[in-house]
């Protein structure tokens, strides 16, 4: 289901929340010993794979400001 925007924050003893980081949310479906990783609406996100293999090697490094 997707997210509600509010103009309040959700305050209730009886729930709690988590809030939302950015990012790739994906479904990992096996089927047939094939495996495949979906979107919530069921498309293909096989290209998160290739940007995530590209990017493996990456790292960030802080610049110090003194």
């Amino acid at each position: 289901m997707p997210l509600q925007r509010r103009s309040l924050l959700f305050d209730d003893p009886d729930w709690i929340y988590e809030l939302k980081m950015d990012g790739f949310r994906a479904l990992a479906l096996i089927e047939d010993g094939r495996a495949q990783l979906l979107s919530r609406k069921w498309a293909s996100v096989r290209f998160l794979l290739r940007a995530w293999k590209a990017n493996r090697g990456c790292t960030a490094e802080r610049k110090s400001s003194h």
